[in-house]
């Protein structure tokens, strides 16, 4: 594997042909409130982005040799809420994509005011 990209594809398949689409992946996230009520959800094919190492980041992962820094973003279709996702990948030892590590060092959703204000009743 090159060391700007994951060892994570989204497969797909038709009857004539069939392929992958290089570092994608479905993700699917689901918000529920306190009595276990869907607030807000997410389901998107997002793809993976390098990132530089930031300079003064003293997380345990940041000295580790073979470390890359990813980010992942998506959005929600009405512009209602995002998930940003940092995280670094450890290549395997070997060529089984199996063996490899990672590491989320930060995770941040975002929901807008005017949707939380219409779900709520509230007027943030």
């Amino acid at each position: 594997k090159s060391p700007d990209s994951l060892p994570l594809q989204f497969p797909w398949r038709t009857e004539a042909f069939s392929g992958s689409v290089p570092n994608a992946v479905i993700v699917d996230f689901c918000l529920w409130d306190e009595h276990k009520h869907v607030v807000w959800s997410l389901s998107k094919c997002c793809s993976f982005e390098k990132e530089e190492e930031k300079g003064g980041n003293l997380d345990f992962a940041s000295s580790a040799e073979g470390l890359q820094r990813f980010k992942l973003q998506a959005a929600g279709d009405f512009n209602e809420g995002s998930l940003l996702l940092h995280f670094k990948w450890a290549a395997p030892r070997d060529d089984d994509a199996r063996g490899c590590s990672v590491f989320v060092t930060e995770f941040h959703m975002r929901l807008h005011a005017g949707f939380i204000n219409s779900k709520f009743g509230t007027k943030y």
